[in-house]
């Protein structure tokens, strides 16, 4: 073999190793790369293999009186009930994910659109159950604003009767107050005896407001029970209380079959979507997981502990946050 046939071969053999080393490189994993969401961006904190969870969305009768764009808004703000505490994205639209989310019309949702215009039209004194339950839920916000008002006034003046009292105290031990001191004294009684008389009055409205509420309170009670209606006070807020359906969430799809309100829908989406999670029910009450809507605050969703305890073992690595409200604007 000549000598420059031996060069080419040698020349033929290290391109042959450099193309082999180079493709081991590339094949070789990134130790900061994250393959659970390759293509993705990342979100706060580090990702959960098989996170996100990508869903579709199915299809959606018209009945229910909800486009798709408002439906996508509130699987936003369900999901990020969960992301928020745990920092990481768990949920993302996906137009073919195999994974849906669709609301099914059946007679569930039709007793409910019947009930509505049932509550509608029954009255009492000339007023519906809907006219009566929004009058009752201003007369508590109401309530609720006089009784902060008057709690707040009346500590003020027990403070200022407080110091009054510990000034004619120390006068009168030391003999007598001064007339300059004397006068002094004397208007400040004349403001407290103001404050104590806006007291009063703030003590009375109060009353009346409290007074006004039951009473339609108990108008409304008396109109559910008359045609039995599947409605209860809680929190404040006369809601339609019901289980959530066993099974919504069978591992390739969540399925959605009534719902009141919007408050009520995105209350409905977080629960089934803590299913998703593979969670089960919690036995607090004003949890999202508990088995029935109930007791939670729909107009300022947020986990409770129950919920907070199903996240901490699901993610241990992670570091959750204080839950907070779930806003009417999305994520």
């Amino acid at each position: 073999m000549s000598h420059r046939q031996e060069l080419k071969g040698a020349l033929i053999a290290l391109v042959t190793i450099l193309g082999l080393t180079l493709l081991f490189v590339l094949l070789l994993p990134d130790p900061s790369g994250d393959y659970s969401r390759l293509g993705t961006p990342r979100s706060s904190g580090d990702a959960e293999p098989g996170y996100p969870m990508k869903f579709s969305v199915g299809s959606l009768d018209p009945r229910f009186g909800i486009t798709r764009a408002r439906f996508l808004k509130l699987i936003g703000e369900a999901g990020s009930v969960w992301e928020r505490p745990v920092g990481l994205e768990l949920f993302r639209y996906d137009s073919s994910a195999p994974f849906r989310i669709e609301m099914v019309f059946d007679a569930r949702q039709q007793r409910r659109i019947e009930e509505r215009m049932m509550r509608g039209k029954i009255s009492l004194t000339g007023k519906s159950f809907d006219n009566l339950r929004d009058e009752y839920d201003s007369k508590v916000v109401v309530v609720k604003e006089l009784e902060s008002k008057y709690s707040g006034d009346l500590s003020a003046c027990e403070q200022k009767v407080e110091a009054h009292n510990r000034k004619v105290a120390r006068w009168n031990e030391s003999g007598g107050a001064p007339k300059e001191v004397y006068s002094e004294l004397n208007a400040e009684e004349v403001e407290l005896n103001k404050f104590h008389a806006n007291l009063e009055r703030e003590r009375i409205a109060l009353n009346v407001a409290i007074s006004e509420a039951t009473a339609l309170s108990d108008a409304i009670n008396k109109l559910v029970t008359q045609y039995n209606l599947q409605i209860e006070n809680y929190n404040g807020r006369f809601v339609s209380v019901r289980e959530f359906e066993k099974g919504q969430f069978n591992g390739s799809e969540i399925n959605i079959y009534e719902y009141e309100e919007e408050v009520d829908l995105r209350a409905a989406l977080a629960h089934e979507l803590g299913h998703a999670l593979g969670f089960g029910h919690v036995e607090d009450s004003t949890s999202i997981m508990f088995y029935k809507l109930e007791k939670q605050d729909l107009a300022h969703l947020s986990l409770k502990a129950g919920d907070m305890r199903l996240l901490e073992d699901k993610f241990p690595g992670a570091h959750l946050s204080l839950p907070r409200a779930a806003s009417q604007t999305g994520k």
